[in-house]
């Protein structure tokens, strides 16, 4: 009997000692799983974070092409109204009255004496030109062929030249009114 006993001794402590490790295995194993659970779920998070921020990213940079995207449009769609409005603007003055075509041709020359002095020549259309030498009398006068309408200034040398002709000034307008649009543009 005593040996009877001595093997249920055995078998209750290995019984014992197999609980014992189970339940430290189990412990070890849930405390593996909840780590491991844990990274994985703090990568996750830092995947979700990454791609949201990324995904903002893409938000912003499609955002930014369609904003400029609208302006290129904006600025074509007023572009061409302003060459349309100064290629009419260029024909009227072709047409204008010739009461104020003298107004205005008087004052161009005006500019160009004060710039060059007296000793300035000065080119017209034929019709301008005859307009000018009833008007002015000190100044040389030549009619060109090439002038629509205002004049052309030179010097004696030919050093200097002032080109006031309507083409001449309506295309520096429409270029200030052109870079003042898309200054504005580049501003919103």
């Amino acid at each position: 009997m005593k040996d009877d006993n001595l093997i249920d001794s055995i078998i209750r402590d290995a019984t014992s000692e197999e609980k014992r490790i189970i339940s430290n295995a189990q412990k070890e194993a849930d405390k593996k799983a909840k780590s491991i659970i844990d990274a994985a779920n703090s990568e996750a998070k830092e995947i979700a974070e990454t791609a949201l921020r990324q995904a903002k990213q893409v938000k912003k940079e499609k955002l930014f092409g369609y904003e400029q995207e609208a302006k290129k449009i904006i600025l074509t769609g007023e572009k061409k109204i302003l060459e349309q409005l100064f290629s009419e603007a260029k024909e009227e003055l072709k047409n204008i009255k010739s009461s104020k075509r003298q107004e205005i041709l008087k004052k161009l020359l005006m500019i160009a004496k004060k710039e060059l002095g007296d000793d300035a020549i000065v080119y017209a259309s034929a019709a301008d030109a005859a307009i000018l030498k009833s008007a002015e009398k000190g100044i040389e006068i030549k009619a060109d062929e090439n002038i629509v309408f205002g004049i052309i200034a030179r010097n004696k040398d030919d050093s200097v030249v002032i080109d006031l002709t309507m083409d001449s000034l309506a295309d520096i307008l429409e270029k200030r009114v052109m870079s003042a649009i898309i200054n504005k543009l580049e501003q919103h």
